[in-house]
């Protein structure tokens, strides 16, 4: 009785109508059994249609990312130096600073900042 209904699930779920046919004790339940699914044996040609569209795109996206990547990568290498160069004209100001301060003389006096509101702004006519 529990063959019967695995066979008739067998039959519902699109097994092949020998593979329902009565057989000699559990033939028939072993060929149910070991058949795959229905979703497995055949998509129908839209869904195959579809896959194959999909695995185009994610090919194409995939590629896309790639020379993207690849792009990035240039970029970075090039904003790398960039940043290098910079550190370098950086370090250089410094030195030149720290050879000027070191020309001052030690006694001499300190220079107050002049004050903001003392400084006047040139004319039109200047």
């Amino acid at each position: 009785m529990l063959t019967q209904q695995r066979l008739r699930q067998a039959d519902a779920n699109g097994a092949p109508a020998d593979a329902a046919a009565p057989q000699r004790g559990g033939q028939a339940l072993a060929a149910a059994y070991n058949r795959a699914p229905y979703s497995l044996q055949r998509l129908p040609m839209s869904r195959l249609e579809d896959l194959a569209e999909r695995v185009e795109r994610l090919v194409l996206r995939h590629e896309e990312l790639k020379r993207e990547n690849a792009l990035l990568t240039q970029q970075l290498a090039t904003v790398g130096g960039e940043r290098d160069s910079l550190r370098s004209r950086l370090a250089a100001a410094r030195a030149r600073i720290d050879a000027l301060l070191d020309r001052l003389p030690a006694d001499a006096a300190p220079v107050a900042p002049v004050p903001a509101s003392t400084l006047v702004a040139p004319g039109p006519d200047a």
